[in-house]
């Protein structure tokens, strides 16, 4: 998002916080019985996906190009487990729904994935771009 003003960087990942808020509002209609064990692996991985999309949108909002410094992903990484732990604690209030601290945990996971990954592709881009006769292409 090169040379966009920081309104419309933040624009997707206000909207994807949003879209969970959301979502995770609506009052549960699954099953009241236990779930299957596919089903439980299937709604654990949605959790670590929806907060890797967070965090890879937000890390892409508040670095307009190239690497996400250490500091800042630890900050952007706190507000995010603070935003999922927020989300898990409005939850208790729905109908249907409960708070769990190891759904933050899980979120955790997709949040540090993100970042982890986030921060090492910027340093694959520096390396190409301060040695860039090695990625042309060959002639023969």
């Amino acid at each position: 998002m090169k040379n966009f003003p920081p309104t419309i960087r933040w624009l997707p990942p206000l909207l994807w916080a949003g879209l969970i808020l959301f979502l995770s509002s609506r009052p549960f209609l699954g099953a009241v019985e236990e779930p299957s064990s596919a089903l439980y692996l299937l709604r654990k991985a949605a959790h670590i996906g929806e907060y890797f999309i967070l965090a890879y949108l937000a890390a892409r909002a508040l670095v307009e190009e190239g690497r996400l410094s250490l500091p800042q992903a630890w900050v952007l990484g706190a507000v995010l487990v603070a935003f999922a732990a927020g989300d898990e604690y409005l939850q208790t209030f729905i109908p249907g729904r409960s708070g769990q601290a190891s759904d933050v945990l899980i979120d955790t996971i997709g949040i540090s994935v993100a970042l982890f990954w986030w921060r090492a592709s910027g340093r694959r881009r520096e390396r190409r771009e301060k040695n860039p006769i090695s990625q042309s292409p060959k002639i023969l």
